[in-house]
């Protein structure tokens, strides 16, 4: 059976991707331009960095099903920071989309594959920034405006005292 409401249950996949994918492709890169490794070892790169741009905006989808039920549930107080944290879930879902092209085009030979390499590297680590202020939001809409309120209420159980 799946989780209701689905977005929290997914949406630690891409945090954790995002946090993990500048380590990752860093190792790769390194490894693979010391001739430790084959070019092709950067295929589990390229498909972490999909897995990761598809749960993020698997993610960002789910949110927006639920974004209704939590403003309907809290009102206009939730609006501000309901906005703030979809607006950095849309920047981390675009820079994840945007880099995976560079991060693909690393399974280019020769020079061109290891400038994609430092360019995904590059371009890891700005996700990786960029899931900071996604999580944070996130976290703040739960624990600090409270819009788990919105499914605790639903269920008829009293909301939780501080």
């Amino acid at each position: 059976m799946l989780s209701d409401p689905l977005h929290p249950a997914v949406v630690h996949f891409p945090i954790a991707i995002a946090v993990l994918l500048p380590f990752a492709a860093a190792l790769a890169a390194g490894a693979i331009a010391a001739n430790a490794l084959d070019g092709r070892a950067w295929v589990g790169i390229v498909l972490l960095h999909a897995v990761g741009a598809g749960t993020a905006w698997f993610a960002e989808e789910t949110g927006h099903e639920q974004e209704e039920r939590v403003e309907r549930a809290l009102g206009e107080r939730i609006e501000a920071p309901l906005h703030e944290h979809e607006e950095n879930a849309e920047r981390l879902v675009l820079a994840f989309g945007a880099t995976f092209l560079l991060t693909a085009a690393g399974l280019l030979r020769g020079r061109a594959g290891r400038l994609a390499r430092g360019g995904a590297v590059t371009g890891a680590a700005v996700v990786g920034l960029l899931s900071v202020p996604t999580g944070e939001s996130g976290g703040a809409l739960v624990y600090e405006h409270g819009a788990a309120e919105a499914y605790v209420k639903a269920q008829g159980e009293a909301p939780p005292t501080p």
